[in-house]
């Protein structure tokens, strides 16, 4: 089996992907163009949305529409776009960034936003229309899972409590509370 160690030599799809499809979803969802982009999801997607403890799981092109149009008018500035390979000639991405809402809608919040891209296999004579075409490369793709998470600031971050004081000589490094109970046998 041969190796190869300059991925210049294989052709990337990731990288191409990642830069098209940060340049479409985004101005997309903004425009509120969520129709024309749930399009382009494959035909058993799932799409999530996380907003501190809410999950929302969708799928089928109009919920996925409708999840999409929940953020329109919201603007997105990318801090970092980290984009892999998948083995069937796809595209894992993970996008990093602040959300503002729309006026009025909100507080801006940090996310993170992950997306498999599949290749979009197009029968000759197919509608296209449906795949986000690569520039230069000329690779279809869809978009197959997309989570996306809102990291809200003001959530505050748990603490491990420390343990009770005992009044007790410590005797052993493990002690028995109510939730714990020592097997027969164990000091």
């Amino acid at each position: 089996r041969a190796f190869v160690t300059n991925p210049a030599e294989v052709g990337s799809l990731s990288v191409s992907a990642a830069k098209q499809f940060v340049d479409r979803y985004y101005t997309s969802v903004q425009e509120g163009i969520s129709l024309e982009l749930a399009c382009h999801y494959t035909e058993k997607a799932q799409k999530s949305v996380s907003v501190g403890n809410a999950h929302s799981v969708v799928t089928g092109y109009e919920s996925i529409a409708l999840q999409l149009a929940s953020f329109r008018g919201a603007t997105f500035t990318m801090r970092g776009v980290v984009a892999q390979d998948t083995p069937d000639g796809g595209a894992h991405l993970l996008v990093t960034g602040v959300m503002i809402p729309a006026e009025g809608a909100g507080l801006p919040s940090s996310f993170a936003h992950s997306v498999v891209l599949t290749p979009a296999f197009v029968e000759p004579g197919g509608d296209i229309a449906l795949a986000i075409q690569i520039n230069g490369g000329g690779k279809p793709f869809q978009i197959h899972n997309d989570a996306f998470a809102l990291i809200s600031p003001e959530l505050p971050i748990a603490q491990p409590r420390p343990p009770p004081p005992t009044n007790a000589p410590f005797a052993s490094p493990v002690q028995s509370s109510p939730a714990f109970t020592r097997p027969p046998g164990f000091n």
